[in-house]
């Protein structure tokens, strides 16, 4: 559950503009270039994160493929890591 949850304040961190980002960039172009700024943050965060979505999705397919299996319970870890593709994703 911590896993899930931590994955899922990803995309609410990225929503607010609260993810990690060099903050002093603010302060180097102009107030009149607030909205284009927003929109090149977006864009890039979007990028990063459909990146990172096309890689959960190949490591949850090879974890599908292998069979892997949790250790402890012996329970297939495929199902809990459907959430990294899907905060990727929504994020």
């Amino acid at each position: 559950a911590n896993i899930v949850l931590t994955i899922v304040g990803i995309g609410v961190a990225s929503a607010d503009g609260t993810h990690l980002r060099p903050r002093f960039f603010d302060r180097l172009f102009p107030a009149a270039w607030d909205g284009a700024m927003t929109r090149v943050q977006e864009s890039l965060t979007a990028l990063g994160f459909a990146t990172l979505a096309w890689i959960a999705i190949l490591v949850v397919r090879e974890t599908i493929e292998l069979q892997d299996r949790s250790i402890v319970l012996r329970w297939m870890i495929w199902p809990v890591q459907l959430c990294l593709p899907l905060a990727f994703m929504l994020g």
